[in-house]
């Protein structure tokens, strides 16, 4: 008799973490194979075994027939399709767009991850952490309109809104409640995160060159050829002065009228391919 799989996608954030476990609950008490799965969603044997160890994707041509075999109908179906869609995104528009299509899909985990975890939905944007800070300044009102006002950069006045809702309901702005839940990010949507926060920072480090005077930037470039030892130690110290600079200006002053915005990077623009780096 063949096994009937009943865990829901819905559980995955990864389809091949899906066809996976699917592929081994359907094999334990069927003759259900590679060969027969394969056969399934019309591709090779090796096609299947790349997929589940997650060295190749699904064919756009294939995903119908992976939804067949996978009993997937429905919201199940049309989720498995933005998945997969995600996961395959190469460019960082369309990852963000089927990002944002599972976030707002109903049945979605990454709404309990991502609208529930502090850490992650304080990157939504790049000025969540900003008018975080905006609270501790003196004369601080809870207003959109007054926010925008204050902020160098446009943010409209709804993705505000939702900013202060977001922070006060976390516990982010000053004399607002904190909760105490904290859930476990996947590495996968945590990288795609922070990755677009970043980008986001960096952009508005470019924009700062033509916006703002002197007096109210400091940027600086080093381009220089180095061992890797040196190279870990430059981390290191990159690592050190954030950690001194974060507890040297952590504590709000009583009288604090800015917030600021402290970047720094380093990473590699040229490499010997043959020894991994430079000679010291």
């Amino acid at each position: 008799m063949e096994s009937v799989y009943k865990k829901e996608i819905f559980d995955y954030l990864d389809y091949r973490e899906y066809i996976k476990d699917f592929y081994f609950e359907k094999k334990k008490n069927s003759s259900f194979s590679l060969n027969s799965f394969a056969k399934k969603v019309n591709v090779t044997k090796m096609a299947i075994k790349f997929i589940i160890d997650k060295k190749r994707h699904i064919g756009d041509e294939n995903i119908e027939l992976f939804t067949r075999v996978l009993g997937l109908e429905g919201a199940q179906k049309k989720y498995f399709f933005i998945l997969v869609n995600f996961d395959k995104a190469k460019c960082e528009d369309k990852k963000k767009e089927y990002f944002e299509r599972l976030l707002n899909f109903k049945d979605s985990p990454i709404r309990e991850y991502y609208l529930k975890y502090s850490e992650m939905g304080l990157f939504k944007g790049w000025y969540y952490p900003v008018i975080r800070e905006m609270s501790y300044m003196k004369g601080f009102k809870k207003e959109p309109l007054s926010i925008q006002k204050q902020l160098v950069f446009n943010v409209p006045i709804e993705k505000i809104r939702e900013a202060i809702k977001y922070l006060e309901e976390n516990g982010f702005l000053k004399g607002s409640k904190p909760n105490d839940f904290k859930l476990k990010v996947p590495n996968d949507i945590r990288s795609f995160v922070y990755k677009k926060y970043y980008t986001d920072i960096i952009e508005k480090a470019r924009e700062s060159v033509m916006k703002l005077g002197s007096n109210e930037r400091e940027l600086f470039n080093l381009t220089i050829s180095i061992g890797a030892s040196k190279y870990q130690l430059a981390k290191k110290m990159i690592s050190e002065f954030r950690h001194t600079l974060h507890d040297t200006l952590a504590n709000a002053d009583d009288d604090c009228d800015r917030v600021i915005q402290v970047n720094m990077q380093m990473f590699t623009v040229a490499k010997n391919k043959e020894n991994g780096g430079c000679n010291e």
